[in-house]
């Protein structure tokens, strides 16, 4: 009996094993959101930078920044969308605080928006930008740093 059972056992775990992918990734095969750039630099001046995604289906989840000895972090709040058939939970597409603005573009759905004053202080100052995809995407995280004055 001992002896189908561990039969049984070593049947299961390899068939499981065979179905593993080394293509999976660590959010289980959900495809990620790429960016063209992860990590952005922008001088103290300031500015506005604009970078694209590989796919529309993601929204603002949250923002931490840096500055000076300070750091915060700002949670995006929902919206209820509805397309004509459906409501929708979703983020809405701008955040804006202190030193910043992030948006998501209207006219492109694909395209971020950074748009950051001019850094007065002797520090550089950081924002990790963190964004959720839709049904299938994983998270994805943008840096984006700024010179001192």
């Amino acid at each position: 009996m001992k002896t189908k059972l561990y039969t049984v056992c070593i049947i299961t775990f390899l068939f499981i094993c065979s179905n593993c992918s080394n293509n999976d990734n660590i959010e289980g095969g959900l495809v990620p959101i790429i960016f063209e750039k992860d990590t952005l630099n922008i001088s103290g001046e300031g500015g506005i930078l604009v970078v694209k995604s590989n796919f529309p289906n993601w929204g603002i989840y949250k923002i931490i920044s840096f500055n000076e000895n300070d750091e915060k972090e700002y949670i995006n709040e929902f919206y209820i969308f509805n397309d004509g058939e459906n409501e929708y939970n979703k983020f809405k597409e701008d955040m804006a605080y202190d030193w910043f603005i992030v948006s998501k573009s209207d006219l492109n759905q694909n395209e971020l928006k950074i748009n950051i004053e001019k850094n007065n202080s002797k520090n550089n100052r950081e924002l990790e930008i963190y964004l959720l995809g839709g049904i299938g995407y994983s998270a994805g995280t943008l840096t984006v740093t700024q010179e001192a004055k």
